[in-house]
């Protein structure tokens, strides 16, 4: 099975695959990667690093254990920067 996370931040969405326990923690910290465009994330950090800034989970996709053998199927979670300010969009 595939796992995803999609970081959504003002400047855009960035799908990564994910490999760890599900469902995802519920805050992720990543950092600004200055190859890519202003504001888009590219790699996890720690927390008590400096540059670092906190994306919250707002959605975590489940799958019955039938499903999660299915090879076309995934499960996904959605992070968001201020989740009072999520639009509902995915």
């Amino acid at each position: 099975m595939t796992d995803f996370i999609r970081i959504r931040t003002e400047s855009g969405t960035l799908n990564l695959g994910f490999q760890g326990e599900w469902p995802p923690p519920e805050r992720m910290f990543f950092t600004q990667d200055p190859m890519l465009p202003e504001g888009m994330v590219c790699r996890a950090a720690v927390e008590n690093d400096d540059e670092a800034f906190i994306m919250h989970r707002v959605t975590c996709s489940e799958l019955t254990d039938e499903q999660a053998d299915h090879p076309h199927l995934a499960r996904g979670a959605l992070y968001v920067h201020d989740p009072d300010e999520w639009d509902g969009r995915t």
